[in-house]
């Protein structure tokens, strides 16, 4: 599933990796939600 998503960022990530990272989880749980909605 997304198991490679990290749920919190770690502390010392730089804003730039930060917002790349929160598009990330963002669109990983996009995902997800929909193949739940096909299940």
């Amino acid at each position: 599933m997304t198991a490679h998503i990290i749920p919190f960022p770690p502390k010392d990530m730089a804003k730039e990796r930060f917002q790349e990272w929160l598009s990330k989880r963002a669109d990983a749980m996009e995902a997800s939600a929909d193949q739940l909605r096909r299940a």
